[in-house]
């Protein structure tokens, strides 16, 4: 490629309009899940179904019109309020849909170069929603712990069928978070396992260092980062929500009227920040 063809690469290393296309495919799908996460964190502490039934006022039980039900836009369409009984519908969930879809189109940015300059747009996507997906599923059990409820283990089994499948068939995807170029490449389907394995119960022992009655706020979110993230990056994500948590704990004896925060909501903030910084100082990515 000449360095003018090369010049004119967007944010994903790609050309600038299919960036463009992708950045806005990218916050429609955040916005989407955000959406679903919106059903997760009502219906899943409850023990609902997440499939029926569909989307309903919980008041009047109207279904919610798949007009009105366009992710962010939906709520404000509505100007707050269910279409048939007039009940205020909470801010919270444009938020988290918003937040969501920010959440994607930062990974995208972050890591869509490197997941581009290692094999192209198949690459690239697969590294952004595997990503993605663990940033999902920490906010979700984040969100159930801020309303008051346990978190489910079950709301973890799809990033750790994930995590596990993409460790066995494709070790090299999560390079971007747990070495670099320093180190070499990684390759074979037992060394995937094995890195996966490692972060996975670094991750379980870092979260048996917060006190007990807190452990639940983040039930198995730290073990399924370090399945995904590997072990290197863990312990970075491990021991700054440990000591943070810590901290606040400190601060909470010495002034009562402080408030609590949840380590899964800082396990949840500080995971985002490590995808999003760490994926462009990678050199020499190298995928199968």
């Amino acid at each position: 490629m000449g360095e003018q063809a090369v010049g004119d690469l967007g944010v994903f290393g790609l050309p600038a309009s299919l960036g463009f296309v992708l950045a806005v495919w990218f916050f429609a799908v955040g916005g989407a899940v955000g959406s679903f996460l919106n059903v997760v964190v009502y219906r899943l502490p409850m023990g609902l179904s997440l499939v029926t039934p569909a989307s309903h006022c919980p008041i009047c039980k109207h279904p919610i019109r798949w007009h009105d039900n366009v992710p962010i836009l939906g709520w404000f369409l509505l100007r707050g309020r269910c279409r048939d009984c007039r009940t205020s519908i909470p801010f919270r969930y444009p938020l988290i849909e918003a937040v969501t879809a920010l959440l994607f189109l930062s990974v995208g940015i972050a890591g869509g170069p490197v997941g581009t300059a290692s094999g192209g747009l198949g690459p690239m996507l697969l590294l952004v929603l595997y990503h993605s997906l663990l940033l999902a599923t920490l906010l979700a059990a984040a969100l159930i712990r801020y309303d008051g409820h346990p978190v489910p283990h079950r709301l973890f089994f799809p990033a750790i069928v994930v995590g596990l499948l993409v460790a066995a068939a494709w070790p090299l995807l999560r390079l971007p978070l747990t070495t670099t170029s320093m180190f070499g490449p990684q390759h074979g389907w037992m060394e995937g396992i094995a890195g996966a394995g490692v972060g996975l119960v670094l991750g379980h022992a870092l979260r048996l260092t917060v006190i007990p009655r807190d452990r639940e706020e983040m039930p198995l979110g730290l073990a399924v980062a370090g399945l995904i993230l590997g072990g290197k990056a863990t312990l970075v994500i491990g021991l700054l929500v440990v000591a943070i948590h810590w901290k606040i704990q400190a601060l909470y004896i010495m002034r009562s009227t402080l408030q609590r925060t949840s380590p899964g909501l800082w396990l949840f903030v500080l995971t985002w920040a490590g995808v999003l910084a760490l994926p462009p100082l990678v050199e020499g990515l190298k995928m199968p």
